[in-house]
């Protein structure tokens, strides 16, 4: 089973929710595969709880594998560092996997030596506090951006909506209502095509994560930046209202 929490759509798992994953996995014996590369990126009273870390309290009863990495956290995506890490059960069900990885994980190395001796400084003791403070200051800097983004998108076009503002990550979900737009936009996918076509703004189609009829955007740029994104989606979408519903999404 493959989870990943803080999705890439911005919801956050609460501790109660996996938990009933740990134990419907114990009941059918299947691993699971954490992916916790936006871990510590959570806002507010939304907290990340590692799987590993719950499974252990639970008596290691079902196997974890973990996959996490510097590119979101640490803001540095060329490193391309990163790690797997596996927590086994008692029975040893991960040791053949865990030895298939190993020998998988020596047939190419693409992060230099240089960034690599980095990391021992940067996950150490002694920078911990110095670490904690950054991400603090990170994550509050992240969520002033997710309410800029979201609030000015939803209360400037109706023909955009927000159901499930963001708890962690760098990203939202926005839902469209195609019937405030014009025939020349279908779905998310005209959408996305010609907003980058006439706006230069780029997002990714909600079909490509299997919620047609939305899209995704990163709040992770600067606010400038995202203020002048966000009015070039807006002026877009009151670009391609349709006549009959004008009224209404100019409210």
């Amino acid at each position: 089973m493959v989870i990943t929490n803080p999705s890439t759509h911005g919801s956050v798992f609460s501790e109660t929710h996996l938990t009933q994953i740990l134990g419907f996995a114990l009941k059918y014996r299947i691993p699971i595969i954490s992916d916790e590369v936006y871990g510590d990126l959570t806002f507010g009273s939304n907290r990340f709880h590692p799987m590993a870390r719950l499974a252990a309290v639970h008596g290691r009863k079902v196997p974890i594998i973990t996959t996490s990495g510097f590119s979101k956290q640490f803001l540095v995506p060329g490193w391309r560092i990163g790690w797997v890490a596996f927590q086994d059960n008692s029975y040893g069900s991960l040791r053949e996997v865990e030895k298939g990885a190993r020998r998988l994980a020596n047939l190419q190395h693409g992060v230099s030596h240089l960034q690599q001796s980095v990391i021992p400084a940067l996950l150490s003791v002694s920078t911990t506090p110095g670490l904690a403070r950054w991400k603090e200051d990170f994550r509050n800097v992240l969520k002033s951006q997710a309410t800029l983004l979201c609030s000015k998108l939803m209360n400037e076009c109706h023909c955009l909506d927000i159901r499930s503002p963001p708890q962690g990550s760098m990203y939202a979900i926005v839902h469209l209502d195609l019937d405030c737009l014009d025939e020349t936009i279908q779905d998310d996918m005209d959408f996305v095509r010609l907003l980058v076509r006439e706006e230069n703004v780029f997002v990714l189609p909600g079909s490509s994560f299997g919620v047609p009829g939305t899209f995704r955007v990163a709040y992770s740029s600067c606010e400038r930046i995202l203020e002048m994104a966000s009015q070039r989606i807006i002026n877009f979408c009151h670009r391609h209202r349709r006549e009959k519903r004008r009224a209404h999404c100019n409210q």
